[in-house]
């Protein structure tokens, strides 16, 4: 069913600024509708389709409607390369093998270009420690016993370090168990619980856990991407 609503809001009694406003929405709605239908006949030439279902740390539940390309070089050349004098490409994870750059090149049509590949200055034999977690049960077979044992081991790690710990987790449904789980122990010994899922903002989180380093913060999504706490926190 569809109903030109343009034509009735601008014949309206409505103020010259209710009638913009409707207006504007009303152009938004079409182009959200050409769109859906874009989607829908998948218009996007060797593209690829698909759905995309989650639910939000408030228990909505989010349906997204996703396209994308399968080759990024021809539009990256045209809307990128092609428009800029320098564009310059960093990340930990170029590069593939020992120092070759040739795989990402290919992905992203990127032909002519110079590379160059840097260590670390991180002092991972000094600074750093990888915690291998044995006999633990299998999540697709025994999800209860698995988040279980995963909150166990937290609690012991993060008794070691005397709170200075993040715990990232893939889904709001397990930072919430462990959060509702390890909450009592934490106040229990003096540690804060900053936690992703209480609604406060990212960047206040993480000022909050520099400020008061003893604690645990608690997050999932954005936190996966990595964030620079420096010092003895």
């Amino acid at each position: 069913y569809w109903r030109d609503w343009s034509s009735d809001v601008c014949s309206s009694d409505l103020t010259v600024s209710d009638r913009q406003d409707l207006v504007s929405a009303c152009d938004r709605m079409d182009a959200l509708a050409a769109e859906l239908e874009n989607w829908r006949l998948q218009q996007l030439a060797d593209g690829v389709y698909w759905m995309e279902n989650s639910v939000s740390r408030r228990g909505r539940q989010n349906v997204r409607l996703m396209a994308a390309p399968l080759d990024v070089g021809p539009e990256l050349r045209e809307n990128l390369y092609g428009k800029v004098d320098t564009c310059v490409l960093t990340s930990a994870t170029l590069a593939t093998g020992s120092d070759s750059f040739e795989f990402f090149q290919r992905q992203i049509g990127l032909t002519q270009t110079q590379t160059l590949q840097l260590g670390s200055p991180f002092d991972y034999q000094r600074q750093a420690r990888l915690i291998v977690v044995e006999n633990m049960a299998d999540p697709a077979q025994d999800r209860d016993t698995h988040e279980r044992q995963s909150i166990e081991a937290i609690k012991k790690y993060v008794e070691q370090t005397d709170g200075r710990a993040f715990v990232l987790c893939t889904s709001y449904a397990f930072l919430n168990r462990a959060v509702r789980d390890l909450t009592p122990w934490l106040i229990e010994n003096g540690l804060a619980v900053y936690s992703q899922a209480s609604g406060v903002d990212r960047t206040q989180l993480l000022s909050q856990f520099k400020e008061n380093p003893r604690g645990v913060l608690f997050g999932t999504d954005s936190f996966w991407q990595g964030v620079d706490v420096q010092g003895d926190a």
